[in-house]
């Protein structure tokens, strides 16, 4: 950040301006917070899926093995009782009910439901807070809202989140590690969503370096006439001489 924060007196004043310190500092700071989020959303995508997954699974294994239940219990109304086919179906009977009461109590001992809904929610506030930003990248700079006052007002959420530290499979983050690479073009496939916000924040510093090195050049241009001029200045009064015109080599400008 450029800029020293301002005090909570200022944060309104901030508020009513727009297009104001759009530095490379302050980009740079949006930039991180959007990938940092696009980077934890994405975790927790697949953490959820993978939970999602766990209780699917067993619902349907509970599903299978209560029908296998009752359509042996039913058929044994038509067969005939003899001591070894009452030892096998109870046997399938106890192994049914010993599958199923495991299978539950894995679910209940790793939490398995309330880490789906706390993903989902940690997911659902990273999201809002990664949107907000790159909503305002989306724009352009006249119509953005001042970005002191964007960062002040997104700081406490971003550290809140950060403080937020679920529990997921090490499988998801490594996962997530892989796919995700520096994207130097907007991904237009919305439907993911992390690599959209990613984009678009790396187009704006993009935006932002060429805008910084256009400066550069423009005052290294201006540094180059100046002492140029002086030079030519000094030896005109030095040798008492006055040109009929004065020629002072610019830079040639990027196009």
């Amino acid at each position: 950040m450029d800029t020293a924060s301002p005090q909570p007196a200022a944060q309104a004043d901030l508020q009513k301006q727009f297009g104001s310190h759009w530095t490379k500092g302050n980009v740079t700071t949006l930039q991180e917070w959007i990938n940092i989020a696009s980077y934890n959303i994405q975790i927790l995508t697949y953490a959820a899926q993978h939970n999602q997954r766990l209780l699917r699974n067993n619902i349907i294994l509970g599903l299978l093995l209560s029908t296998a239940s009752g359509t042996i219990s039913a058929a044994r109304f038509g067969l005939t009782s003899s001591p070894t086919t009452d030892l096998v179906l109870n046997s399938l009977f106890t192994l049914m009910s010993f599958v199923v009461a495991i299978f539950t109590g894995c679910l209940k001992i790793y939490s398995i439901q309330e880490n789906l809904e706390g993903f989902i929610k940690i997911k659902q506030d990273w999201t809002v807070f990664c949107t907000a930003i790159a909503s305002e990248l989306q724009l352009p700079v006249t119509l953005r809202h001042d970005a002191l006052y964007i960062i002040m007002k997104h700081k406490v959420k971003y550290l809140d989140l950060l403080k937020s530290n679920p529990e997921v499979p090490a499988f998801c983050i490594e996962r997530v590690k892989k796919e995700f690479v520096k994207y130097s073009d907007v991904d237009l496939d919305s439907t993911n969503l992390p690599k959209t916000m990613m984009g678009i924040a790396a187009m704006e510093m993009k935006s932002i370096m060429e805008m910084g090195d256009e400066a550069t050049q423009t005052t290294q241009t201006s540094v180059r006439t100046t002492v140029t001029d002086t030079v030519v200045t000094e030896n005109v009064l030095q040798n008492n001489i006055v040109p009929s015109t004065l020629t002072v080599p610019l830079l040639s400008s990027k196009n």
